[in-house]
């Protein structure tokens, strides 16, 4: 574990302020807050901030200095974590990322969560992904808090002290929904499959099933029935290009017009509309599977000839 109460100031480079370093303290300020509560982008318990490009060899060498982006040097045991001198290493958002992950501060779950939205910032601040990315990635929006009232150093530190804030606030909601991810498996795997594992019904509103679609795909399930808040049945089509709620039924409130999803006043209602679905599907299949082994038996035939 980091003793966290060790360091006494985070040195980052002046000028324009990255995504990548900005996620880095973010990073660090998210895993300091949360051992005190909740992480809070307005607790205001960090460690002070120095912005400057000149950093001293006495800066360098003390292990009260933290020093992201800047400096040379990329050397965790002396808490350098500068990549700019050697093309091979990723931007300081993944370099503190993995120090933090070799501390036992962040678990390999949720570095393994984030793996995503941080490999894209460093690969911007890197220029693998051209362009300065998309125009609404973190990358842009952190590029634009810098063209916000340009002016003074004490506007240009508030601003990054926004950015920063806004960071701990968005990690703190990729951190809930890596959190809600692992949670989800479990949810799916404690549901009841009916029709031979085609339909799972999830009959507790105990929260979201993520990538739902996936383990679905996976158990060979077509739909899927949940409750609402409100009582109401919801069926969800795994692929709407394969299979579709179909419309026009007595019991269905509403359809989405792509097919994807019906809303039903009963679990019964739903259920039973879907099993005569499956039955239409599966003479459709069978019918198509007989005309190929048809097709191909005549061209076989025609071939011997």
């Amino acid at each position: 574990m980091i003793n966290f109460r060790t360091i006494k100031k985070i040195i980052v480079h002046d000028g324009r302020f990255h995504a990548d370093e900005v996620c880095a303290i973010a990073l660090i300020f998210f895993k300091l807050l949360s051992r005190h509560s909740k992480a809070d982008p307005d607790d205001h318990r960090w460690v002070p901030i120095e912005r400057k490009r000149v950093i001293t060899q006495e800066e360098m060498d003390d292990p009260t200095i933290l020093v992201i982006d800047v400096c040379g040097v990329y050397d965790p045991e002396r808490l350098l974590f500068d990549h700019h001198h050697d093309a091979s290493l990723p931007a300081s958002n993944i370099l503190i990322a993995d120090w933090l992950v070799a501390n036992g501060e962040m678990s390999e779950f949720e570095r393994k969560s984030l793996n995503g939205f941080l490999k894209n910032i460093s690969d911007t601040d890197r220029g693998i992904i051209a362009s300065g990315g998309p125009p609404a990635s973190f990358n842009a929006i952190i590029r634009s808090m810098n063209r916000i009232e340009p002016g003074s150093p004490e506007k240009e530190f508030a601003r990054f002290e926004d950015a920063i804030r806004l960071a701990v606030q968005i990690l703190g909601y990729q951190f809930e929904i890596a959190e809600s991810a692992a949670n989800s498996e479990k949810r799916w795997n404690r549901l009841k499959k009916f029709l031979k594992g085609q339909i799972a019904v999830k009959t507790v509103d105990d929260g979201s099933i993520l990538g739902w679609h996936e383990f679905a795909r996976k158990d060979g399930v077509l739909f899927l029935v949940t409750i609402n808040k409100e009582g109401k049945w919801i069926v969800l089509s795994r692929d709407a290009n394969v299979i579709q709620v179909p419309p026009d039924h007595p019991g269905q409130l509403m359809r989405h017009k792509s097919g994807h999803m019906a809303i039903y006043h009963s679990r019964k209602t739903a259920t039973d509309q879907l099993r005569s679905v499956l039955r239409k599907y599966h003479t459709k299949l069978k019918k198509e599977k007989t005309a190929k082994q048809l097709t191909e038996n005549s061209s076989n035939s025609d071939a011997e000839n």
